[in-house]
Order: structure tokens, then sequence, then C-alpha cells
């Protein structure tokens, strides 16, 4: 074990993977403001990086995907079919089967896209479950993509900080969450090994605590409520002895100001 990370010698270390994630509780939607964020944050995407130009929804089955149309006309349509379960839809049905568009569920609605390959097989993955009215279940967003050493992911700005940094901030300006974070799953694991990570590369907390540890840590700017707390521009590694250091640092931080 070193400074808290218990590894085995000569153990692989996991698979990797990156990960923004944006999470918050309880904020219910209907099925038509599903849609419409959705639709809106597609459309935010697409003008952030050219690979979302590609994003399909990923199928209910094998080989149903279906690719999201360059005016973006099919969405509404495949949210409205696939987005949620019967059992737990409130409201009302149209004569085809499907929920009104102010239709509510009890655990949210879900729709998960990908770039025509998951992160897992060298492509994007758009997770979004957003609309459950209770706690604690959370409401998430996450992107997930390969690490920097798969070769099949061709988009190499990913790991660029200030790109991925743009990211992270249009992501938390658009669904306003109570935090977020970007981390490689690799070394979540070693500085969360219980899991989940509440920190990682990038951190974000509505909560106006995390103002105090910024005497601390360094931050970035943000121009809505909340803080970012960072780790600094290199690229995120589980290999790294001062970035591992730094991330248990700052988790017992949050853990000590009750954030975590």
């Amino acid at each position: 074990m070193t400074n808290g990370v218990r590894q085995v010698a000569g153990e692989p270390l996991p698979m990797n993977e990156f990960l923004l994630g944006a999470y918050w509780k309880a904020r219910g939607l209907t099925l038509q403001e599903f849609a419409d964020l959705v639709r809106g944050f597609v459309q935010l995407l697409r003008k952030v990086h050219p690979a979302f130009a590609t994003l399909q929804w990923v199928g209910d089955r094998p080989d149903s995907s279906v690719r999201i149309s360059d005016d973006l006309e099919n969405l509404r349509e495949l949210i409205f079919r696939h987005s949620w379960e019967r059992r737990d839809i409130r409201g009302q049905w149209t004569t085809e089967g499907i929920p009104s568009g102010d239709a509510t569920n009890d655990v949210g609605f879900g729709f998960t896209l990908n770039t025509g390959k998951s992160s897992k097989e060298g492509g994007i993955t758009v997770g979004i479950r957003a609309g459950n009215p209770k706690p604690p279940v959370p409401n998430s967003v996450t992107i997930a993509f390969p690490g920097p050493e798969d070769e099949r992911f061709e988009h190499r700005s990913f790991f660029d900080y200030q790109f991925l940094k743009g990211l992270f901030v249009e992501t938390i300006r658009y669904w306003q969450p109570e935090r977020a974070v970007v981390t490689a799953l690799d070394y979540s694991k070693l500085v969360y090994p219980a899991g989940p990570a509440k920190s990682g590369w990038l951190s974000y907390f509505a909560d106006a605590r995390a103002a105090e540890l910024a005497h601390a840590f360094p931050t970035e700017p943000l121009e809505v409520p909340g803080t970012v707390l960072t780790l600094g521009p290199n690229v995120l590694s589980a290999r790294d002895p001062d970035q591992l250091s730094v991330g248990i640092r700052l988790r017992d931080s949050l853990k000590a100001s009750g954030l975590s």
C-alpha cells in the first residue's frame, strides 16, 4: 500500500476508460421535458466536437441501433418510444401505445447513444438518465471514452486538458448537477477502491463548502455557482504517483468537509 493505495505487486492495473459524469438527485421531468433536454444536449455536443456528429441510439437488442439524423427529426420519436419502462410510467397513453408528453416516470427516463461504437470498442458512449423525482438514486449524464493508450480511439483532443475542461464546464452549465467529475476508471479504482469516485482529474461541486478547499487545491473559473477543483493539465494516469497522492489527499479533504 502506497499513499493509501492498495495494489498487489505485479498485478496489472484495471482496464482504462475515461469518464465525464454529472450527477444530481430528485429532479422530476415529464417525457417531453426529457426529450427537449436530450435534443439540446445532442446539439451542444455536436457543436463541441465533430465526433458527436455520428451519434446513434444504441438500440434495445442486437443490430437495432439507429443513427440520429442531421436535423434531429427522428430523435423525439426514439426517446418517446424507448426511454422508459411501462411499469414506471405515470400519465396518459396515446392511441399508438406510447406515453403522452406530460407523462412522468417513477425512476426517470434513460437514453443511451454512442458514436457507432461503444467506449469499450474504441468509440464514445453518452448515457443520459434524468427525471427521477425521488432520492437517493441519482440522475446522471455520462460521457465515456477509451484511455489514451487505446489506439482505436482516434479523437486525441479528448486528452487535451483545455478541450476536456471546456466540455466539462459546458455539461455543468447545461445540466446544473450537484456534482461532476472527469476521471479515469483505473485511477478511480485505486483512489476510491470501494467506489464511487467523487473526485478525479476535474471535480465539480455545487455545494458552497467546496470553495473552502481552494486554498489547498487549484481551481478553474466557472461562470455558474459552484467550484471546480483540478489536478492540473497533465493527462490523468493511475501510473503517476504524484497524481495518486494528490487525489487521495483531495478525497480525504472532501470527506472531512462532508462532501464525500
